[in-house]
């Protein structure tokens, strides 16, 4: 409503070891920032919104949320993946990929510059990616996910195993009150077998209908059929 162009972006320690980069790349790990930090291993990890009032011409950083606090645990999780939509009279509400076993979420009422602190939401999340947005016009917000925990889910009611590295039940839920509660309306793939993975989903409205894309495939050293055509960037259509 305000005109400026926003979208998510996270802060990650540089993986820049020398068993995986040559030796020319080692300047890398020493490049200073504008927060006067190393760009190293031990750079802190945190994330936030870029904002640009020139139609993206230039864009600044709001925000450097890190560390939230798991609940019932002295232990933090990160924050990364993020995705962002704008809530209530220019609210921006942000969701977050965790490894704490749920979505986690932050409001800020002054355009990012500010946040409430992260905390876990009642949705799951093995540690992979999430998308929300708003449908239009004016409509609720919808949130696609993975909805279990790493190591578990639940199949009617009944609390069971998820293999290894495996992430499924691919999960479109719906809130009519800015993500203070969610409704699941259904799952757009499912299936459980060691290293398979339904994720990473992008949502784009197109009229009457939600087009989510997502990735399908085998972890490396995980078996499976060579004659499954479906490996690769998959399209479902969703009718709204």
């Amino acid at each position: 409503t305000t005109g400026q162009r926003v979208m998510p972006f996270w802060r990650e320690n540089l993986m820049l070891t020398k068993s995986r980069w040559p030796e020319e790349k080692e300047h890398c790990r020493t490049k200073e920032n504008k927060f006067n930090e190393t760009a190293t291993n031990n750079a802190e990890p945190s994330a936030g919104i870029l904002v640009s009032d020139d139609n993206g011409v230039s864009w600044s950083a709001r925000g450097r949320l890190a560390n939230a606090p798991i609940p019932n645990s002295d232990m933090t999780t990160w924050l990364i993946e993020n995705s962002v939509v704008e809530v209530g009279n220019g609210g921006l509400l942000m969701l977050f990929r965790t490894h704490a076993g749920y979505i986690y979420q932050s409001l800020s009422t002054d355009l990012g510059h500010t946040w409430t602190v992260p905390h876990a939401t009642v949705l799951p999340n093995p540690d992979s990616k999430i998308q929300v947005m708003r449908l239009q016009p004016e409509g609720p917000i919808v949130l696609a996910f993975n909805d279990h925990q790493r190591n578990t889910m639940i199949v009617e009611g009944e609390e069971v195993a998820v293999p290894e590295k495996c992430r499924t039940q691919l999960t479109l839920a719906l809130s009519g009150d800015d993500g203070r509660s969610w409704r699941r309306i259904g799952v757009l793939r499912g299936g459980k077998a060691p290293g398979l993975r339904f994720h990473y989903p992008w949502m784009l409205q197109s009229g009457c209908k939600l087009l989510v894309a997502y990735s399908k495939f085998y972890v490396s050293g995980f078996k499976h059929s060579e004659n499954d055509r479906e490996l690769g960037i998959r399209l479902a259509h969703v009718q709204l």
